[in-house]
């Protein structure tokens, strides 16, 4: 779990960075340091917060290739069940609140997203 909270707050930091912040007048470099400052504020008020989740496995089942019967209705010819394993997993619950407060705090400073 101490290895996936870095990854976590990296991915988080990308996915914030992906959206484009504009301010008339503001230069690449001045955005980057607001956006941090941000991104530093919103890791303080919203620390990573691990959380453990599980699905169970379960059979799904699919069907390929149809025919028609006499009656006019397609019905399927073959039918195929796969299995599919449980999901034991851990992911951040604070993302999000993260999220909407790096956008709230970018507005403040008065940017907009392009």
């Amino acid at each position: 779990m101490r290895g996936t909270t870095p990854f976590l707050f990296l991915c988080m930091l990308a996915l914030a960075g992906c959206s484009d912040w504009a301010k008339p007048g503001v230069s690449p470099q001045v955005r980057g340091q607001d956006l941090a400052d941000c991104e530093t504020q919103a890791e303080g008020a919203h620390p990573v917060l691990a959380v453990s989740y599980s699905e169970p496995g379960h059979y799904q089942s699919s069907r390929y290739g149809s025919q028609e019967t006499s009656k006019g209705q397609k019905e399927s010819s073959d039918r195929v069940e796969a299995w599919i394993p449980p999901i034991n997993d851990t992911m951040d619950g604070n993302a999000g609140a993260r999220d909407t407060f790096i956008k709230a705090c970018m507005r403040r400073k008065g940017y907009a997203r392009h």
